[in-house]
């Protein structure tokens, strides 16, 4: 009868191949079963993974082309606004990546940051101390005839360290260019140097006469800068 032959609704997977495939024990059924399974499911993992790759290749381009665009987009930003985030970096405690971005600044001839490198060097910051590149990436900056670095070139000559011996000449002459350029704290220090005169005593004089004309030219210079404090101290050396 129809009825009789007909296998149950619940009848399970490997039942029915038993029946299909004579001379089958159950547990070759099971066997033959988990197999099926095992190939659909390794079917299934081909295809998710074969669609996540698809999908990759189709939107690694596009990623690509967006990653170069924000990058480029940040290189072209203002050198000013670079040099903010760079001294943030270091200030915020992770000197490594400000210094990248330092060095990165300094080597587009940046001013601010090759000084500020140069100053990476000299404390350690994010690098290993090191005076004889500071002294170069001041010596970078000077060869824009920015002030600030003419100032600290003429103090490496003034001591005689970063690789530079001792040359006062040197070290007077830097400061004058960097006077020349607005900057104060040459004047000072050329004051200073002229008030410590060593000599006869016409010399000594000379040098006090020429200190004074130094004070009032830091003086003029800080004034002009709205640094009265410092303008006050000169005045009062």
């Amino acid at each position: 009868e129809v009825v009789e032959n007909a296998a149950p609704e619940n009848e399970s997977i490997h039942g029915t191949i038993a029946r299909g495939l004579p001379g089958l024990t159950g547990s070759m059924a099971t066997l033959i079963s988990l197999g099926f399974v095992l190939l659909f499911g390794i079917a299934m993992i081909v295809h998710y993974v074969t669609t996540y790759w698809v999908i990759l290749l189709m939107v690694a381009p596009a990623a690509a082309v967006g990653w170069v665009w924000w990058s480029s987009g940040r290189e072209r930003r203002p050198a000013h606004d670079r040099f903010q985030e760079a001294t943030r970096a270091i200030e915020l405690g992770n000197p490594v990546s400000g210094m990248q971005r330092l060095t990165k600044l300094a080597e587009e001839g940046y001013a601010r940051g090759q000084i500020a490198l140069a100053d990476c060097y000299l404390s350690g910051k994010g690098c290993v101390r090191d005076e004889g590149k500071a002294l170069a990436w001041l010596e970078a900056a000077a060869a824009r005839m920015n002030p600030e670095a003419l100032h600290r070139i003429a103090m490496f000559y003034l001591d005689g360290r970063g690789g530079v011996r001792k040359d006062v000449a040197k070290s007077q002459e830097l400061l004058k260019a960097a006077v020349s350029r607005g900057n104060a704290d040459s004047a000072m220090s050329l004051a200073h140097q002229h008030l410590n005169t060593v000599g006869t005593r016409d010399e000594r004089e000379q040098g006090k006469d020429e200190a004074v004309s130094w004070y009032l030219k830091a003086v003029e210079i800080y004034l002009r800068l709205r640094r009265y404090d410092d303008a006050g101290a000169a005045l009062h050396a």
